[in-house]
Order: C-alpha cells, then sequence, then structure tokens
C-alpha cells in the first residue's frame, strides 16, 4: 500500500537573495559548545542535517525562541507547538527561513512545518545551535544571510540593515 505525504517547502527563487555563506561538514557538537556563534544578523536561511548521536535533544535558539528535538518522543517543537517527527536513516533534517518577526520551520523536506510570528528584542540578533545529553553531529549545515525583497521600501523608510 502506497503512502502520500504531503510536503510544504519554499520556493526555490528564496536561492536569490542568498549572500554571506557559512558551511560546516561532519561537524560533533557537545554541549555547551554553539558552532554558531560567529552568526549574528536578523534575517537567514539555514539548512541543516543532523545526526542526533548520543543526544538527548538538540535545535537551534533563534533570538530567544528555542527550536528543539527531542530524541526520545522523536518531538519536534517549537514556540508552545509539538509535531512528531522520525528521522530519515538516523539523520534530521532542517531548512529555516528567518525574518525579523517570524520563523519557518520545514522538517524532512516539508513533512512537518511550523510557521510562527514573534517580537523578539531588536538588540537580541544571537543564533545558536544546541546539543543536550551528549554530542550531535551536525552532518551538513549551510547558513545564508538573505536580502530584502523590500530593500527600495526599506532604505525610503530610513532602515539600515546591520
Amino acid at each position: 500500500m502506497e503512502k502520500f505525504v504531503f510536503c510544504r517547502n519554499p520556493i526555490n527563487a528564496i536561492k536569490q537573495l542568498r549572500y554571506d555563506a557559512h558551511f560546516w561538514h561532519n561537524k560533533s557538537v557537545q554541549p555547551s559548545y554553539n558552532p554558531l556563534s560567529d552568526l549574528e544578523g536578523d534575517v537567514f536561511e539555514i539548512i541543516a542535517e543532523i545526526n542526533p548521536g548520543k543526544a538527548s535533544k538538540f535545535g537551534l535558539t533563534i533570538r530567544g525562541e528555542q527550536l528543539s528535538y527531542t530524541v526520545k518522543d522523536q518531538t519536534l517543537s517549537f514556540m508552545g507547538t509539538d509535531a512528531p517527527l522520525f528521522s530519515w536513516n538516523g539523520i534530521i533534517k532542517l531548512r529555516l527561513i528567518i525574518d525579523r518577526n517570524s520563523v519557518e520551520v520545514y522538517a524532512n523536506q516539508g513533512e512537518v512545518t511550523f510557521t510562527k510570528l514573534y517580537y523578539p528584542d531588536p538588540s537580541n540578533l544571537n543564533l545558536e545551535y544546541f546539543s543536550e545529553g551528549g554530542n550531535s553531529t551536525i552532518e551538513l549545515m549551510e547558513a545564508y544571510r538573505l536580502e530584502s525583497i523590500w530593500l527600495e521600501r526599506e532604505q525610503e523608510l530610513g532602515y539600515e540593515r546591520p
């Protein structure tokens, strides 16, 4: 019996907005280490393939809001919403579109998605990858800053990008 799964993903044209690329490959992450500590900003696209390894929980903290995957429960959680998420051959795939006041999460190529509005402290531009209970492995992670599609309008309004 065939199983159909409807998936949701961002349009490919978002790639045209990418700049300032950062890459990680086969990076073991122990608790208390943040490989994203050098990234700072408010608009990003992050694509990751994570092997939970010995971690009980891993994820990202985005300007104060935590996206987490609990290994035992196989649950992805973000801003009060939980969804079951099963690994693909031991890998969890995440894609995030982070904007000034929203975060879109696409897990396992869009099988599970979250779209959340939020209003972070404008001075908090921190991104963190975390691993709890043991090491997880970033098999692959790409992080891109994104240009605004409203750049001309922002300039008219006097908004300056960090």
